[in-house]
């Protein structure tokens, strides 16, 4: 049996190696993929993974620090949760494009200062979808509603808010919680 040696060096390992590719699935949603590699220990397996479109998060801060969420009815999760605006990337679009499009479309915002803070995979392991988050100030609103069956309800939240809701299970999410402690990370990083 081999033992893994904890050490505070990195270790190098031999790395994996691809012998042919094939889709298995393809949806307008997703496509999932079976790859035949040969591992660092020299096996030959199947690796399965699940690849999706880009997609952007979007962080709406007013004038006093607070943010907005969108509230949505979750069918796999079977309830409401609060979410930043969020959505896919289309093929020929820009991320910046996206983002605008996407808060536009679910919290009915426009804003005039938009910054990338980051960018962020789902997870690393077999579902790498790759997000971009940006930050949008100076917001106002546009005389639009939401789609109703996407969108039940847009409202700001204080900092302070936020983080008692995401204790209590009421934001969720890997996606959204990457983006809010880049989020803070950012504004930490800020010249005070």
């Amino acid at each position: 049996m081999r033992r893994t040696q904890h050490t505070s060096k990195m270790v190098r390992t031999t790395r994996w190696r691809k012998i042919s590719s094939r889709k298995i699935y393809s949806c307008q949603y997703l496509d999932l993929f079976q790859d035949k590699v040969i591992n660092p220990l020299g096996k030959k397996v199947n690796y399965y993974y699940i690849q999706k479109r880009p997609f952007v998060a979007i962080i709406p801060q007013d004038e006093k620090g607070n943010i907005y969420f969108v509230r949505q009815y979750r069918y796999t999760l079977k309830r409401y949760t609060w979410e930043i605006p969020m959505g896919c990337k289309e093929d020929k679009e820009s991320y910046l494009a996206a983002a605008k499009r996407e808060m536009a479309e679910e919290a009915c915002l426009t804003a005039r200062k938009w910054t990338k803070i980051g960018t962020e995979f789902v997870t690393s392991t077999a579902y790498p979808q790759h997000f971009w988050i940006y930050l949008a100030e100076d917001l106002h609103p546009l005389n639009k509603e939401a789609d109703p069956a996407e969108i039940d309800k847009v409202q700001k939240f204080t900092p302070a808010e936020i983080e008692k809701m995401i204790l209590k299970n009421q934001i969720l999410g890997a996606s959204i919680l990457a983006s809010l402690y880049k989020y803070d990370l950012y504004k930490k990083s800020l010249p005070r």
